[in-house]
């Protein structure tokens, strides 16, 4: 069932302190989990199944989870588990059980004679994530567990790990929802008449307006420039429960661009036109 747009604003888990079983590579520890650079992935020895386990220093509320920048296999399984008391102890507050990591293709999007049986959407994308959400709990420790034995690259790498609660407007966003690939190539032209072009890696740039705020939500908003600004990443998922090639083209680790107007347009109701890019 799909779902209002939501994004994971405060993330807990770079307040954590880490731990993973068994232990990761060396040169890429599982403290990169807490390091939005593309260039520090956490990464696995091998694929057996692999545990992140974590502390808060205090209780944090926490409603979702996204893993970016993976190389997850279509078969792969993920179950997270939080707990009221450090050490995974006291109370379970909340077990996702295992669940796919990676969703199948959708309806008509499997490419006859072309895609591989068991594919997903996310065969040939650079960027593959996974998300859950949920009520949103109090808890002070989380145990990630992590399942891909048939991962083709003989291990697991993820590039980052977001807990905590997330947005979501009681009024959707209104149309006018742009997601653009961007492109920094420099292209010139030869004597000759060639267009050359020195290759630069793509991203993507999102924009959309909320145009129904009542006051307690735009309360969230500020508060979300307030303290993560331009400064911090995080994860927005514009159709979360959509599954299929929509649900993946419009989501993934963003920052924002820009610190929007919040205007106060009529009665008890405010508005914000957001702008991200691809973290």
């Amino acid at each position: 069932m799909s779902a209002n747009i939501r994004l994971i604003y405060d993330n807990a888990a770079d307040r954590a302190t880490l731990a993973a079983s068994p232990a990761l590579v060396t040169t890429l520890p599982v403290g990169n989990l807490q390091d939005p650079s593309r260039g520090k992935p956490a990464r696995t020895t091998s694929t057996a199944d692999q545990v992140i386990t974590g502390d808060f220093p205090g209780i944090e509320l926490i409603g979702g989870m996204a893993i970016t920048r993976h190389n997850l296999s279509s078969s792969a399984q993920l179950r997270l588990e939080l707990f009221a008391s450090t050490g995974l102890g006291g109370a379970l507050l909340f077990d996702s059980a295992l669940f796919n990591a990676i969703p199948a293709f959708g309806w008509g999007e499997f490419g006859w004679g072309a895609a591989g049986w068991g594919g997903s959407v996310f065969d040939d994308w650079p960027d593959r994530f996974s998300t859950l959400y949920f009520v949103a709990v109090l808890a002070r420790s989380f145990r990630l567990t992590i399942k891909d034995a048939a991962n083709p690259a003989g291990y697991m790498q993820i590039g980052r790990l977001f807990l905590g609660p997330y947005f979501e407007p009681s009024e959707n966003m209104s149309y006018g929802l742009n997601c653009a690939p961007v492109e920094d190539s420099k292209q010139t032209r030869t004597d000759g008449g060639t267009l050359r072009t020195d290759p630069s890696g793509s991203y993507r740039r999102w924009s959309f307006s909320l145009d129904a705020l009542p006051a307690e939500e735009r309360v969230v908003i500020t508060e979300i420039m307030r303290k993560q600004g331009r400064r911090k990443d995080m994860f927005l998922n514009c159709f979360p429960g959509v599954g299929g090639v929509k649900e993946r083209d419009y989501a993934g680790a963003v920052k924002l661009t820009k610190l929007p107007d919040v205007p106060h347009d009529y009665y008890n109701n405010w508005r914000a036109a957001l702008e991200f890019e691809e973290a």
